[in-house]
């Protein structure tokens, strides 16, 4: 009977799939607990804004829509957002690349995703 292979993560897939949402990249490398993490604060975010503009009527939000510190904020909040999202993408490549080095045995490119406890 022969041994089942480990199961290879593309690190590329990861890192691609975490670019689409956050958490996807780690739920393909079989990492759901970080998925979760990741996902999370997107999601209650995304809940938070659709619950204060779900409130506004529709001249509100067309007036905040031509404020200048309301751009500003938008601005800003898309960076934080980059920021968080190249975070999520680097972070499943580097899960990928550590499970893939722990399953095939090569502890020197698993050194790299160890944490040091």
């Amino acid at each position: 009977m022969q041994e089942a292979r480990p199961r290879h993560r593309s690190t590329f897939a990861a890192a691609v799939l975490s670019l689409l949402f956050p958490g996807l990249g780690h739920a393909y490398a079989g990492v759901g607990s970080r998925a979760l993490a990741f996902a999370a604060t997107p999601l209650l975010v995304l809940a938070l804004v659709v619950g204060v503009f779900v409130r506004l009527d529709k001249l509100t939000i067309a007036g905040l829509a031509v404020q200048g510190w309301f751009l500003g904020l938008v601005f800003i909040l898309n960076l934080l957002a980059l920021a968080y999202r190249l975070i999520a993408i680097v972070d499943a490549w580097r899960v990928a690349h550590f499970l893939n080095a722990h399953d095939t045995g090569d502890v020197s490119a698993g050194e790299i995703g160890r944490a040091h406890v």
